[in-house]
């Protein structure tokens, strides 16, 4: 099952018995937006009690992440996080996942790996131990496997949305916007995306880029 909620999306509207809970809070767009927040927290305890209730939740596998940052303009708050959503800045593209499967994942488990929505697909074939359809292609990797390995998650991952794209290796990140100049940042170091070490790295630009090229070839993806 793919559930999608609206929340917390705009439009900003939440129930006004969980909205007064936040009176507290000085703007009412942020109040809205934590009202919201909770409402969709307690309808997902109530899928989870549920499986429960129908003897499922142990042998459930559950996926929970967001499909992009904080948009901002509605009382979302990306903390130190640099950009929004639908920018190439990890305020845009950095969420969290939570995977759970209480029969076959051990608990409390924190993977510092790269992964995408796109490994939703593999993992879910993992699960049940499915196929491909002959001749597809998936852009992912199996979670069920690739937490156990000395080398998690994605080696490279890719981002692009009109004129700009980006490029994520181990701590380095790589962001092209059509004619600006290109922006390199060691995210160990420098999370909040503030200094540019393009021109101090150059072979980690080239290289980077090189994969870039291959990924947009790979996919057909047109130039530019």
């Amino acid at each position: 099952m793919y559930l999608a909620f609206n929340a917390i999306h705009t439009p900003v509207e939440a129930p006004l018995t969980q909205n007064s809970k936040y009176n507290h809070i000085a703007d009412p767009l942020r109040r809205a937006y934590l009202a919201m927040l909770e409402n969709m927290d307690s309808n997902i305890g109530r899928l989870i009690e549920q499986l429960k209730s129908d003897g499922l939740y142990e042998n459930t596998l559950i996926i929970f992440m967001n499909d992009n940052g904080a948009a901002t303009n509605n009382g979302a708050d990306n903390g130190q996080l640099r950009g929004l959503k639908g920018s190439k800045w990890e305020g845009g593209i950095r969420v969290p996942m939570i995977m759970q499967w209480p029969a076959k994942l051990p608990k409390g488990k924190v993977v510092n790996a790269m992964v995408s929505g796109m490994d939703i697909l593999p993992t879910s074939m993992d699960a049940i131990q499915g196929k491909n359809i002959p001749g597809q292609a998936i852009d992912g990797l199996s979670l069920l496997s690739s937490y156990k390995a000395a080398k998690n998650g994605h080696e490279y991952l890719f981002w692009r949305r009109g004129v700009a794209k980006a490029v994520r290796h181990a701590e380095w990140k790589l962001i092209v916007v059509k004619d600006d100049p290109i922006l390199l940042f060691n995210l160990k170091n420098d999370l909040k995306e503030q200094h540019n070490l393009a021109e101090k790295y150059p072979d980690n630009v080239k290289e980077m880029l090189g994969q870039l090229a291959e990924w947009e070839k790979r996919w057909q993806l047109p130039n530019g």
